[in-house]
């Protein structure tokens, strides 16, 4: 009786067509059964159409950051030396004595005053610099990046009691590489009135 149920308990033996789709099934399991480690070639493909276009927009944005610095260094250099040369013209010209040139209702490209110690001081435009002459010492107001014009004096009084000179002259960038973050051009003016 126990060698009877302990047959039974086994399955009946496999006839050899049954063994041979068995192995062939086994074999196909390791191609197209779960255990795949591997990536398909159209994953690869999509992975890298991905990863080209996130490297391609960082980069786009990097360079849009590096333009916008550049435009944003560009103007404050405009401005900080615009506001520095309107600052030594109209300081010269209230501390001066009196106004040589422009004469009085007039305008000129050079603004010519004495100063209080009977010094000449000159300002002019030269291959766009501007230049202040004093005491036979010749001094840029502007850096070689900077490129001044329409430099303008206008004495504005009627008499020569007290004179007041407008000035007005335009800054831009000296461009050479014509990059459009360095296209950059500011006009400044002030009036000074001799004190």
């Amino acid at each position: 009786m126990f060698l009877k149920n302990y047959i039974l308990s086994f399955p009946p033996p496999l006839r050899e067509d049954k063994l041979q789709q068995e192995s062939r099934n086994r074999k196909d399991s390791r191609f197209h059964g779960n255990d795949n480690r591997g990536f398909t070639l159209i994953e690869l493909l999509l992975y890298t159409v991905i990863a080209a276009g996130l490297l391609l927009s960082i980069t786009a944005l990097l360079s849009l950051l590096i333009q916008s610095r550049t435009k944003n260094e560009t103007i404050s250099l405009i401005d900080q030396e615009g506001l520095q040369i309107i600052q030594i013209i109209t300081q010269e010209t209230r501390n001066a004595k009196m106004v040589i040139s422009p004469l009085v209702s007039a305008s000129s490209t050079v603004l010519q005053i004495q100063n209080n110690l009977g010094q000449d001081i000159k300002f002019d435009l030269a291959s766009n610099t501007l230049y202040m002459s004093k005491s036979n010492q010749i001094l840029n107001l502007s850096s070689s990046n900077i490129l001044v014009s329409g430099l303008q004096f206008s004495n504005l009084s009627s008499d020569m009691s007290r004179n007041s000179i407008k000035i007005e002259f335009n800054l831009s960038y000296n461009n050479v590489s014509n990059r459009t973050e360095y296209n950059y051009s500011q006009t400044f003016y002030d009036t000074a009135t001799l004190r």
